[in-house]
């Protein structure tokens, strides 16, 4: 009598009890008898034949297992556990560091309401080729209007002194702003900044921070130099009307998903 055969008669030699139970008996004696050699010696020396074992169960009589078998099965229960709440804990942050992280909107929408200008107070400045815009530590999204100014908006206020001598500082901020459809300069230091349908030629001088274009269907012609940086295979049109210009140092360059 091999193992199966004995647990197959020992399972028949239960039928007085109710499936439920029967089941989850027969499940920790398979247990115990599948951690033990193929042998119907130690099968019967150890448990006894089926019907006997079968028998103490009927009876109510305890099976002894073995402590170091005992101590065993505590510890691979214990383990068990521990993985299950491994693996929710780890869920738990993924999902929490997901919504921590999430974008507060869709910033590829171009017609989202933290966009109307009716909304929110904007400064203007009006724009000269000399102007660049440096961005550090912060979160930038730059969208392109047919205006020739240079507007913003940021969740910390700083009004005009952020703009001074043809340079606008972004610092430690969250901004929105608006290009005139001039060749821009924009100067990115440890920061995270989207780019949403350009529609001029753009310079981006990136250091240790993140750059995403958001495309919205346009063709674009990239250049980009890269130096220790993640850099999406974006695909370069040579003939678009609009060149996006690229210098990435220990960055990371993709394309924009919501």
């Amino acid at each position: 009598m091999n193992q199966q055969q004995y647990i197959t008669a020992f399972r028949k030699a239960l039928q007085g009890l109710d499936p439920s139970s029967r089941e989850e008996i027969v499940r920790e004696i398979e247990m115990h008898i599948k951690e033990m050699p193929e042998s119907e010696t130690l099968l019967l020396e150890r448990f006894g034949t089926p019907a006997e074992l079968a028998g103490r169960y009927l009876e109510g009589e305890p099976v002894t297992v073995p402590l170091r078998k005992r101590v065993a099965r505590v510890g691979r229960k214990f383990l068990v556990v521990i993985g299950a709440i491994g693996v929710v804990t780890v869920v738990a942050f993924a999902v929490l560091f997901h919504y921590w992280n999430r974008d507060a909107f869709d910033y590829s929408n171009e017609n989202a309401s933290e966009l109307d200008s009716g909304l929110w107070d904007w400064h203007q400045v009006e724009w000269s080729s000399s102007i660049t815009v440096h961005v550090f530590q912060s979160q930038a999204v730059f969208y392109w209007h047919g205006n020739d100014a240079l507007r913003w908006r940021c969740s910390r206020d700083r009004g005009k002194n952020a703009f001074q001598q043809g340079v606008l500082k972004i610092r430690h901020n969250e901004c929105l702003l608006f290009l005139p459809e001039f060749l821009s300069t924009l100067v990115i230091t440890q920061g995270d900044s989207v780019l949403v349908r350009p529609q001029a030629d753009t310079v981006v001088e990136l250091t240790q921070g993140k750059l995403r274009i958001a495309p919205n269907g346009n063709p674009y012609r990239f250049e980009i130099e890269a130096v220790r940086s993640s850099i999406e295979d974006f695909i370069s049109e040579e003939d678009a009307a609009v060149t996006i210009a690229v210098k990435s140092s220990e960055a990371e360059v993709s394309g924009y998903e919501y």
